[in-house]
């Protein structure tokens, strides 16, 4: 199981790939409804539909969710995270 300290790191790690999985299903939908890549994630934020974009659990020492358009013609785009652990 590990320390407290690492079984706390996996559960943050664990997070932020839910975060990111649904991040990414929040990206294709806008793309589906607008034909285009949102410009960037806080437009994903929507009060109508009361998501509310996710932010990484050490937000507080400067950690965020980064993303990027690679190719919008191609629909590519990147997101990121700093993980605790090695996966």
């Amino acid at each position: 199981m590990g320390s407290p300290k690492k079984q706390r790191a996996l559960r943050f790690d664990q997070r932020r790939v839910e975060d990111l999985q649904n991040i990414q299903y929040q990206v294709i939908n806008y793309w589906q409804q607008k034909e285009k890549l949102p410009d960037n994630l806080q437009i994903l934020s929507n009060p109508l539909t009361g998501y509310s974009l996710p932010v990484d659990p050490e937000f507080e020492k400067g950690k965020k969710y980064e993303y990027a358009i690679k190719d919008d013609k191609l629909l590519k785009f990147e997101l990121c995270a700093d993980f605790s652990l090695p996966m």
